[in-house]
């Protein structure tokens, strides 16, 4: 739940910090979300892109020929938010992340007689990457991945239950 919270308000110090207190998240981990709304990254690309119009305007460049320094900033600036809003987008929508129900072990290949490999705690976040039957192969940090029982997973993007009445 808080992780989805992050996801609808990046900025929430309160969910930022449970969760931590849950299973921490670290920068380059599945669940991670950056501490920017998706909304000002938008509007860095909206400032970049307006910066770079006017600088390449004709009656602009007459009136300040200063301004056409602004034109290679002004793309920079709009591609540099472009970028940071799709590399946001996919950690808000929590699209093939899903977190653990109970502590398990990772296997190396999908069956129950695969052997064993490294700890994952219940709550911690995990990257799904490819579904074989009832085995799903993730990804942690820490570059741990492996295969593990698909009912051991909560997807982040499932549909919310109804509300009780």
């Amino acid at each position: 739940g808080w992780r989805r919270a992050l996801g609808l308000e990046p900025l929430a110090d309160d969910a930022r910090d449970r969760l931590a207190l849950v299973h921490g998240v670290r920068v380059l981990a599945p669940g991670y979300v950056p501490p920017a709304p998706l909304d000002f990254l938008l509007f860095v690309l909206a400032l970049g892109w307006i910066a770079a119009c006017v600088a390449w305007h004709p009656a602009a460049r007459r009136r300040a020929p200063w301004v056409r320094r602004l034109a290679v900033p002004g793309v920079a600036l709009a591609v540099a938010g472009a970028l940071a809003a799709v590399a946001e987008s996919g950690p808000l929508s929590g699209r093939a992340l899903a977190v653990v129900r109970a502590d398990a072990a990772l296997a190396p290949d999908p069956g129950y007689g695969a052997g064993t490999g490294a700890a994952v705690e219940t709550g911690e976040i995990v990257r799904v990457l490819s579904q074989d039957g009832a085995w799903t192969r993730v990804a942690l940090d820490g570059g741990r991945q492996g295969w593990i029982p698909a009912q051991q997973l909560v997807a982040l993007d499932a549909p919310l239950p109804p509300p009780l009445d």
